[in-house]
């Protein structure tokens, strides 16, 4: 099973340059009963999941000879502490998608492969960048993705999120919410959005 699944990631890596953890139950597509079927649970979070299919159908039509053809399963937002328990129980999925991507549990109880040489490869040929150099921060990934000692690479990152704070900007405006730093008032202030300078002068 590890095989299979070692070969799934390999597969869905290189062709996305992505890959990771969620889990599902939808199956969105036909299964062909004389292939081998590369089960993967879609996360179906702020990105959705119709680039997956795209790229899952893509690869089963140029590699319709291979004996293999990715299903997609429609995921739900489990946690991996989900997926952890149905990898303890069992399952027919090789490639996992999630938000959430804390997967120590898992490296310690060998139920995923490890994916070093996706890191290494280059899916744009020999001259061009590895997966891992592809990555934004991969000194943080490598921490994240890493089994004991900094050993092996268990997972991918497939996208990347930001924290911010949003808010009614009129409102604000309207009741004289924003004051400065000082504590001074602000009220009058013309500050529209984009206003860098109003910004850094007013907090709220």
């Amino acid at each position: 099973m590890k095989t299979i699944k070692k070969l799934a990631c390999v597969i869905m890596c290189l062709l996305l340059a992505v890959g990771a953890s969620s889990c599902g139950r939808k199956v969105i597509s036909e299964i062909d009963v004389n292939k081998k079927q590369i089960y993967v649970n879609a996360f179906d979070g702020g990105n959705g999941v119709e680039w997956l299919k795209k790229l899952a159908s893509d690869f089963n039509v140029e590699n319709d000879d291979s004996g293999y053809e990715v299903v997609i399963k429609e995921g739900l937002k489990y946690s991996t502490g989900d997926i952890n328990t149905e990898l303890k129980t069992g399952t027919d999925t090789a490639i996992y998608f999630t938000a959430d991507p804390v997967i120590k549990d898992m490296i310690s109880h060998d139920y995923l492969e490890d994916m070093t040489d996706v890191w290494a490869a280059k899916p744009d040929g020999e001259d061009g960048l590895t997966v891992e150099q592809k990555f934004k921060e991969p000194e943080l990934y490598r921490q994240v993705f890493s089994g004991k000692g900094g050993e092996g690479r268990y997972g991918v990152p497939y996208s990347d999120s930001f924290m911010g704070l949003v808010y009614e900007h009129d409102r604000f405006l309207e009741n004289n919410w924003y004051f400065y730093a000082d504590g001074s008032d602000a009220s009058g202030i013309v500050y529209q959005m984009g206003d860098i300078d109003d910004i850094d002068q007013v907090i709220f």
